[in-house]
Parts: C-alpha cells; structure tokens; sequence
C-alpha cells in the first residue's frame, strides 16, 4: 500500500444522541492521507459534533472510529500531539492546555 493509499480516518456507522435526539445517525466515510476532505452541510447537521468526536473532545453514541490508526476515545497526549488540531476557539475542551507555556515568544 503506498501512503496516498493509506487510510488516516475511517468513520463507520458513527452516531450521536442527545437524550432523545440523534445529531448523528450512521455517519460513514473514509479519508487517505495526503487527500482533503470537507464537511459540508447546513446549521445544526453536526458537522462541528464531527469534528469534536474525530479529536476525541466528545464521546460518540455508536460506531466505530479510527484516526491516525487509533480510537480517539483513547488517544493519549503522543496521539494527540500527530493531529494538528487548531481550535475555533481559545477553549481548551478542558485538556488541560497550558496558555502560557503555548504562547509565541518574539
């Protein structure tokens, strides 16, 4: 298998529930490295809970999910640290995330 061929993300029938709720309901596809993908869709269709779930920030209802060849349900600090994750806010999603040790200094 060459690295263009390689899968980096695999999302097979990911589902999650608010009470009563479903935001999302038997999400599957693949992404290989070196490609771009895009989530698309309106308001409210979960495209950020998604995300959330793919850097291991928020807990999936179901399904199975696989980033970088690891659960980002357990993905510890070495698996997160691969990820490259830029946040759209300064929230840190309660990891823990030194600011002042992150700060650019001139």
């Amino acid at each position: 298998m060459t690295m263009s061929e390689e899968v980096v993300l695999d999302v097979e029938g990911l589902r999650m529930r608010y009470d009563t709720n479903d935001v999302l309901h038997d999400v599957t596809f693949q992404a290989h490295h070196g490609k771009v993908l895009a989530l698309l869709g309106p308001n409210s269709a979960g495209k950020t809970t998604t995300i959330e779930i793919l850097e291991g920030f928020r807990m999936r209802s179901a399904g199975r999910v696989e980033v970088l060849g690891a659960d980002p349900a357990h993905g510890d600090e070495q698996w997160r640290a691969r990820l490259g994750v830029v946040l759209q806010s300064w929230r840190d999603h309660g990891k823990g995330v030194d600011l002042q040790r992150n700060r650019f200094v001139r």
